[in-house]
């Protein structure tokens, strides 16, 4: 059996695809805040912050943060995971 010399397109590897957005620096995310419990203000309460987004061990880039919506205390929230 013989090799071929030249491999087809279809036999390559694909290459991996490279997020939007993932070389940023910095990132807006929105966490939730429950610094209020116990008081008169409203709990909880969803806050957006930004965040350094190179990981502090390797100083490559974090993952991508993701939706996640959940239910607390009656309400539907949604924050960042």
């Amino acid at each position: 059996m013989t090799r071929p010399l030249f491999m087809k397109e279809a036999d390559l590897p694909m290459p991996m695809p490279v997020p939007v957005d993932h070389d940023l620096t910095e990132r807006a995310v929105r966490v939730i805040d429950r610094s209020g419990w116990g008081t008169s203000t409203a709990y909880p309460q969803i806050r957006t912050v930004t965040l350094t987004w190179v990981c502090p061990a390797c100083q490559g880039p974090r993952g991508l943060p993701k939706e996640h919506l959940f239910h607390e205390d009656g309400h539907w929230l949604t924050c960042d995971h």
